[in-house]
């Protein structure tokens, strides 16, 4: 006898059951498990310490993480509100941009008095809002690192090394101001006298950058207990304050990224090399980037292996190189803002337009949280994006954009052809607005010396050689056109389309417009007053399942 067999038929429409009922997985990765191990990792008492000292300062205080921390954040919120009863204490929802940056667009909906950063942070400076951050402390062994770096180089006494490393190993390696472990057993135990550890400010409230145009000084942290106001501000102050307070000054340096770094009289950096502590991530990419003329060697605590970062550096160089040479090409530019909260972002945004007018060439500002190629895609008339964000979200590296990407420093190089490009690399936004001002031309002139204004023009209409297209391109100049409704046709640039019937209409110069006149359809013609008006008829009646007039089957 034959099984019946019984099919059930899925259901045209989905209810969104599925979706309701699906379990979420936590994240794999579990940073704690006891609550003194809870306490250690995101530093809880010093937290509740540094409110407790600025009860009056802080009254509502933001908490935001990064996701594979959000399993946690309940229990660090619950144990701040249960020791901190004045100040009210709420969590951030996702942030729009990277959570390596601080999301001050979201604590202002609530009018945060600070931020507290948990994870992994680019150190990029606050615009307007105090940041307390806490990196976490990831797990490494201190025997094992000072092992690697006596591999990598064996003779103590002529290794001039830079010591960097991810922010999570902040705790073992540089503790500011006070040395680590890590560090403490090179230099005095293991004798590497020409060694130079890069410090992290950790124990200090990053106060809003006032400056808009300089990058932020060595000095520009306060701890939670300092009495100053500013980092200059002569006032009481601790022994292990950062500001220069109390006649107290911090020795002279180099301050990128976040990381200070104090090298010796007539030394230069790429005479060093530089032995990163971290796993391979953006903020290495970064790092590879911007210290191009140094060999870099990076221990992953993880895996005990040290990889040479030179060659891949060179690689990603040319890469960045023909995004350059794209985006010189390019007449239409996006100006995409990745972030909102980083210090000079709106500076360097002005700058960019500045440049972008000079040079005659349109823009179109956009400001789409996330950028993903779905939503790139949608802006085909753009010819290349130039991405305003913090450093380590800054570099698009990935060929689904059909458009490329490139960062502000690029853009500057592709915008001015007195340039030239001698590989040095910046991403810091205070670092840039500086460079932009001293950006040597190749007849050793500076932007200072012939500033233009934004009403100004150059004269230079001759065609430039396309390293892309291997063929010379004459650059599309597009000049600010006055409105005039009773002649549309005088502005400069204007185009004139024709439709099916050869009559001519004419619009104004402008890329839209150009791009729309480029495409093979350009929307449904309208005819007005030329279509016949069709006759009412009775239409169908019942629901999608079945009309009235439909026959059963």
């Amino acid at each position: 006898m034959a099984s019946e067999s019984v099919t059930t038929s899925a259901p045209m429409a989905n209810t969104g059951a599925d979706a309701i009922e699906r379990q979420v997985a936590e994240p794999t990765r579990k940073f704690a498990t006891t609550r003194d191990e809870y306490y250690d990792f995101y530093e809880i008492g010093q937290t509740i310490a540094t409110l407790r000292a600025q009860s009056e300062r802080f009254q509502k205080v933001a908490l935001q993480f990064p996701d594979l921390m959000l399993s946690d954040a309940s229990f660090v919120y619950q144990e701040l509100v249960k020791h901190c009863e004045s100040a009210e204490i709420f969590i951030l929802a996702d942030t729009s941009y990277g959570s390596c940056c601080i999301d001050e667009v979201a604590a202002e909906h609530a009018q945060a008095d600070l931020i507290i950063h948990y994870g992994h942070s680019c150190l990029s400076a606050p615009s307007r809002i105090p940041v307390l951050y806490v990196f976490g402390k990831l797990p490494a062994e201190v025997d094992r690192i000072c092992a690697a770096f006596q591999t990598q180089f064996p003779d103590s006494a002529s290794a001039p090394v830079l010591l960097m490393y991810d922010v999570g190993y902040h705790h073992i390696i540089g503790q500011y101001p006070v040395a680590a472990e890590v560090s403490t057993n090179l230099t005095e135990k293991l004798g590497y006298e020409k060694l130079v550890v890069a410090q992290i400010p950790t124990e200090a409230l990053h106060v809003a950058s006032e400056q808009p145009s300089a990058p932020a000084p060595v000095s520009e942290t306060l701890p939670a207990d300092c009495k100053a106001t500013s980092a200059t501000e002569e006032a009481p102050s601790n022994a292990n304050c950062g500001c220069r307070s109390s006649g107290r000054t911090l020795a002279s340096g180099n301050q990128r990224y976040g990381r200070s770094y104090a090298l010796p009289d007539n030394a230069k950096l790429e005479d060093y090399a530089i032995f990163y502590i971290g796993a391979d991530s953006l903020a290495l990419s970064n790092l590879a980037l911007t210290h191009n003329q140094c060999s870099i060697y990076n221990y992953d605590p993880t895996t005990d292996r040290i990889t040479e970062q030179t060659p891949r550096n060179s690689k990603n160089l040319m890469k960045r190189y023909f995004m350059l040479q794209k985006a010189k090409d390019a007449d239409v530019i996006g100006i995409v803002a990745g972030t909102l909260g980083v210090a000079h972002y709106m500076d360097v945004i002005a700058h960019i337009k500045l440049q972008i007018r000079q040079a005659g060439k349109k823009y179109y500002q956009f400001v789409m949280g996330k950028i993903n190629v779905a939503k790139m895609a949608n802006f085909m008339e753009i010819d290349a994006f130039v991405l305003v964000a913090c450093p380590e979200n800054s570099l698009i590296d990935s060929k689904e954009f059909y458009r490329p990407i490139v960062t502000p420093y690029e853009l500057e190089l592709s915008l001015r052809s007195d340039l030239e490009w001698t590989g040095k690399y910046i991403t810091d936004f205070g670092q840039l607005l500086t460079e932009f001002e001293t950006l040597p031309a190749a007849d050793g002139s500076t932007p200072a010396d012939s500033r233009l204004t934004a009403g100004e023009e150059t004269d230079d209409d001759s065609p430039h050689f396309s390293l892309v297209t291997g063929k010379f391109k004459q650059n599309r100049r597009y000049h600010p056109v006055q409105l005039d409704t009773s002649d549309l046709g005088t502005g400069v640039g204007s185009l004139t389309l024709r439709n099916a019937n050869t009559d001519v209409s004419t619009v104004m110069g402008s890329a839209a417009g150009e791009y729309l006149l480029q495409r093979s359809f350009q929307g449904l013609e309208q005819k007005l007053g030329e279509t016949e008006a069709a006759v009412v008829e009775e239409g169908r009646r019942g629901i999608a399942r079945g009309y009235a007039n439909e026959k059963e089957l």
